[in-house]
């Protein structure tokens, strides 16, 4: 009688539970990673910050592919921030293995800027911004949902704090809007109305009315004034049109040590450029000084 040969190893077993054991470490692996995402986020964000010398503090409150909601967020010193927000809350959107903005929600967002002899600054936040470039590229608007929530800026001038509030909702380049109310407090003057803005298939538009009993400015003095002002532009900002009219019951002043006062004066200014000619913001201006008629023409904007 033949002796029965041995039968093989059950390799096919052993190497499917290798092969699930590796598996299941992959998967307990990127379950950790996972588990770890709002950290390591934290971590990176906070980093970033530290590293562009921004004091700040904010919480990241959920992350997965598709949303990214930040709540808490203060960027700035403690006791006078440059940008406080109640919560980020970003949409994306992907193509392949890239993400991009789909929707952005900015709920009670406060900014603080203010105008220096240098321009215009958001304090901290200016190492933030890209450097001026001669080679930069042409501007175009981003097809992004943007929804703005109670939201205020704040901006100090020499002529006073200007102060906006307002909220908005739309996609930027087809259907966004904004309506709100601004206020310049200059001492005890102030001069107030309502402004709306408009990013549409048409390009942006942005129209503001204000009154004021009294304002005070620079030896100068205005009562009962009336403002309307307006902004237009084609979607890639490459010509913009800008309207000022200012009317008053009176402006009284000094003019090289003569007192000066102006009946029912009026002002009109209107301006454009065309970025597509490389050309400088010029002004036409009129004005209409209780009966004189004074006029200038192609005053650069860079004086201002």
């Amino acid at each position: 009688m033949q002796a029965s040969e041995p039968s093989p190893s059950p390799r096919r077993p052993r190497n499917a539970l290798a092969l699930g054991a590796i598996g299941l470490g992959l998967v307990t692996i990127t379950g950790g990673i996972w588990a770890l995402r709002l950290p390591l986020a934290q971590a990176g964000a906070d980093a970033f910050l530290r590293q562009n010398g921004i004091e700040a503090k904010l919480r990241v409150r959920a992350l997965s592919p598709a949303r990214i909601l930040i709540e808490d967020v203060r960027l700035g010193p403690r006791a006078a921030p440059d940008l406080t927000l109640e919560r980020v809350d970003l949409g994306l959107r992907w193509k392949g293995f890239s993400p991009s903005l789909e929707r952005i929600v900015l709920a009670r967002p406060r900014l603080h800027a203010r105008w220096t002899e240098h321009g215009l600054s958001y304090g901290s936040l200016d190492r933030l911004l890209p450097p001026p470039s001669a080679k930069a590229p042409p501007f175009a608007l981003p097809s992004i949902l943007v929804e703005i929530r109670d939201g205020m800026a704040v901006l100090d001038s020499p002529l006073g704090r200007l102060t906006a509030t307002g909220s908005s909702t739309g996609r930027l380049g087809t259907d966004f809007t904004g309506t709100g109310a601004w206020l310049l407090q200059s001492g005890p003057d102030r001069i107030a109305g309502p402004f709306s803005l408009r990013a549409d298939a048409s390009g942006l538009a942005a129209d503001l009315r204000g009154n004021g009993a009294r304002l005070a400015y620079a030896g100068w003095q205005g009562s009962a004034l009336r403002l309307e002002a307006n902004v237009r532009s084609d979607r890639g900002l490459t010509q913009i049109r800008a309207g000022t009219e200012v009317f008053a019951d009176a402006i009284t002043g000094q003019d090289e040590g003569e007192g000066l006062s102006l009946s029912q004066p009026a002002l009109r200014l209107e301006g454009g450029l065309d970025n597509a000619k490389g050309s400088q913001m010029r002004w036409r201006a009129r004005a209409d000084l209780g009966g004189q008629d004074g006029r200038a023409a192609g005053l650069a904007v860079g004086a201002l």
